[in-house]
C-alpha cells in the first residue's frame, strides 16, 4: 500500500473547470480526497484538450495563459504548472534517495555478508568434474556412516529420528502380535486337562457361527479318497491351512508398507543430516532426495512382489517344515488329550473306591491324601479308559487334524514373523 506521506495531489485540465475558485480553495487548504490534509499538497497543471493539435500545442504557453490570471494567482507560483511539478518531484525523489540510501546500503551489505558466509560454507570451489565428484562422495560417505549406525549402533546417532533399528523392531513386534491375534480365520481350540474338555478360544467374532471343527468336517468329506475308515487323508491339511491363514497377506503387506514408510523417513532424515554436515546446497539435497525416493519406491514394490510370491508358495506347494517345534507342539497336544481322558476316567473311577477294598481301615486313607491325585486302572476298568481315550473314531480323527493344523500354523506363523 502506498504511504500517505509520499502522495502528491495533481489537478489536471484546470482550463475546463467551471468553478476554479473551489479548486483554488482545495489547493490552499491542502485538503485530500479522503478529507484529511495532503502531506505534499496539490499542484495544478494544464493538459492538451481534445481539440488542440499535439504538434502545435505549447504546454508552457498554455499554462502561462491559464494560471497568470484570477483566481489561479491565489495559488503560489511554485504550485502552478508542469515545470514546477517536475522540479518538485525531482527534489522529492532526491530526498527519498538520500533518506533511503543508508538503509539500502546496510541491507545490501547484510545480504552480501550472508552470501559470503553461504559461499564459504560450500567449501572450496569445484570447477572441474573431479572436485564435484569428491564433493558428492563426501556426502555419500557421511550418509553411509550414519546409515550403518542406524542399523548397528543407534546409540552413536546424533538424533533419535535416525534410529531405524528401533523403529523396525517395534514394527516387527507389532506384526508378530497382529499375526498371532488376528491372523487366523477360525479360532483354535485349547485342551484343558483339568476339566477334561476342549475349550474354543472364541472372541465373539466367529465366522457366521461356524467353527474350525465344522471346516474340518467339510474338508474331510470333500477330500475323501481311498483311505479306510478312521484314517486321515493328508490332503485335508493343505486347504485347511490356506483357509486358516488367508488373512496373512493383508497383515504382512500392511507390515511391509509400515516398515517401508519408517525406513524411508529415517533414510531421508539421515540424508538431510549428512547434507547439512557437508554444507550441501538445497538443490543438492533435492536431487539426492529424488534418487533415494526412487530406490525406496523400487524396494517397496519388490518387497510386495516377493511377499505375494512367498504366499503363493505357501499355499500351492506341499506343507513342509523342519522346525522341531512342530513335533513338539503335536506331542504336547497329544499329552494334553491323554491327561484330559485320564481325568474323565478318574472322575468315574475314583482311586478311593479301589483303595477301600484293599484296607481294613478305610477311614485312615484321609491321613495319606496323596492318593487323590492317582489314577488306578484294573483289568475290569481298562476298557472304560480306552473308551475315554478313543471315544469316537470320527472325533479322534477331527482332533488329530485340529492338532496337526494348529501345530503347523504356529510354527509357520513364528517363521513368518522372523522374515
Amino acid at each position: 500500500m502506498l504511504q500517505k506521506e509520499r502522495i502528491v495531489g495533481v489537478i489536471t485540465k484546470c482550463d475546463l473547470a467551471r468553478r476554479p475558485e473551489e479548486i483554488v480553495k482545495v489547493v490552499q487548504n491542502k485538503q485530500g480526497t479522503s478529507g484529511k490534509p495532503l502531506h505534499h499538497g496539490w499542484f495544478v497543471v494544464r493538459n492538451r484538450g481534445d481539440e488542440e493539435s499535439s504538434s502545435s500545442f505549447d504546454r508552457k504557453e498554455a499554462e502561462k495563459s491559464t494560471f497568470n490570471k484570477k483566481p489561479w494567482l491565489k495559488i503560489p507560483e511554485r504550485r502552478r504548472g508542469t515545470a514546477n511539478l517536475k522540479h518538485f518531484l525531482s527534489e522529492l525523489l532526491c530526498q527519498r534517495i538520500r533518506e533511503g540510501f543508508p538503509g539500502m546500503l546496510e541491507t545490501m551489505q547484510t545480504l552480501l555478508n550472508d552470501e559470503v558466509v553461504r559461499l564459504n560454507a560450500m567449501g572450496d570451489p569445484r570447477p572441474n568434474l573431479e572436485s564435484q565428484r569428491a564433493y558428492l562422495v563426501g556426502i555419500t560417505q557421511r550418509f553411509q556412516t550414519l546409515a550403518l549406525q542406524a542399523l548397528k549402533s543407534p546409540e552413536d546417532l546424533p538424533s533419535d529420528e535416525m534410529n531405524l533399528r528401533g523403529n523396525a523392531e517395534r514394527a516387527k513386534s507389532k506384526f508378530a502380535r497382529d499375526l498371532r491375534s488376528q491372523g487366523h480365520f477360525y479360532e483354535f481350540s485349547d485342551i484343558n486337562p483339568a476339566i477334561g474338555k476342549i475349550q474354543a478360544n472364541s472372541d465373539g467374532n466367529s465366522q457366521q457361527g461356524r467353527t474350525l471343527y465344522d471346516e474340518i468336517r467339510t474338508q474331510v468329506i470333500a477330500k475323501q479318497g481311498e483311505e479306510l475308515q478312521g484314517m486321515i487323508n493328508p490332503a485335508v491339511l493343505k486347504p485347511l491351512f490356506k483357509k486358516q491363514a488367508n488373512k496373512w497377506p493383508e497383515i504382512a503387506q500392511n507390515h511391509l508398507e509400515d516398515l517401508a514408510d519408517k525406513t524411508e523417513q529415517a533414510v531421508l532424515y539421515i540424508l538431510g543430516h549428512a547434507c547439512k554436515e557437508e554444507c550441501a546446497e538445497a538443490y543438492t539435497w533435492q536431487e539426492l532426495k529424488k534418487y533415494v525416493e526412487g530406490f525406496a519406491r523400487d524396494a517397496r514394490e519388490k518387497a510386495i512382489r516377493e511377499l505375494m510370491k512367498l504366499w503363493d508358495q505357501e499355499t500351492t506347494l506341499h506343507l513342509q517344515t523342519d522346525n522341531p517345534g512342530f513335533t513338539q507342539n503335536v506331542q504336547e497336544a497329544q499329552l494334553l488329550r491323554f491327561k484330559a481322558a485320564l481325568n474323565r476316567y478318574t472322575e468315574k473311577h475314583q482311586p478311593g473306591s479301589f483303595l477301600q477294598i484293599l484296607t481294613n481301615e478305610p477311614h485312615r486313607l484321609e491321613e495319606v491324601p496323596v492318593w487323590k491325585s492317582w489314577a488306578i486302572i484294573s483289568p475290569e476298568t481298562i476298557d472304560d479308559l480306552f473308551k475315554h481315550m478313543h471315544s469316537h473314531t470320527q472325533k479322534n480323527r477331527e482332533d488329530e487334524i485340529h492338532d496337526l493344523l494348529k501345530a503347523y500354523y504356529e510354527v509357520r506363523a513364528t517363521y513368518e514373523c522372523l522374515l
